[in-house]
């Protein structure tokens, strides 16, 4: 089983250091509600000798995925957001050892399945963005040896249409905080 994770799951797969001025208001760390979760699934996969995917070209905005951490945080300070924003992207660029899938830009009939089967969210504008149709077809595209594609996320782009990706492109779309459902499955 491949288990590839898109950058907001990557992201709250981590628990940001809070600089020792600030701990006494935030504590030592950031971690999102999901971050449990999403690191037992990694143990798990570590454990099974398997590695974790990305998708590359990185497209993150840094400084949104910052706010979105620190979202429960009503006064955040500058100084703290920029220590945010140096963590998230020291992080990033240390994710050496995971592999990647390549995005992949011929995802023209991606876009246009979307579009024929749109779907009420609840979040966000209800076709899927180009960089989500992008890790689609690099997903598709990507030789996993007939093993089972699962996508981790926290993107109602994609747990919105999971259904339809997996009908048509034989990916399982997993919402983050079933990511420990994923790590049950494969212990067994």
């Amino acid at each position: 089983m491949i288990v590839a994770f898109d950058e907001c799951s990557i992201i709250n797969s981590f628990a940001i250091p809070v600089p020792d001025a600030w701990k006494p208001a935030f504590g030592a760390n950031i971690k999102t509600k999901n971050y449990s979760k999403l690191n037992n699934l990694l143990s798990t996969l570590y454990e099974k000798g398997q590695k974790p995917y990305r998708f590359v070209p990185s497209k993150i905005n840094i400084v949104k995925q910052a706010q979105g951490l620190i979202n429960g945080i009503t006064v955040m300070p500058l100084v703290l957001l920029k220590e945010v924003k140096k963590s998230i992207e020291k992080f990033m660029d240390e994710l050496t050892e995971w592999n990647t899938i390549t995005r992949n830009n011929s995802f023209t009939h991606i876009k246009k399945l979307f579009e024929e089967n749109e779907q009420e969210l609840k979040k966000n504008s209800n076709i899927p963005e180009d960089e989500d149709c992008e890790i689609i077809a690099g997903y598709v595209s990507y030789d996993s040896k007939k093993q089972a594609k699962v996508l981790i996320t926290n993107d109602e782009h994609f747990y919105g249409y999971k259904e339809l990706i997996w009908d048509n492109f034989l990916v399982r779309v997993v919402e983050e905080w079933k990511a420990d459902v994923t790590a049950n499955i494969l212990r067994r």
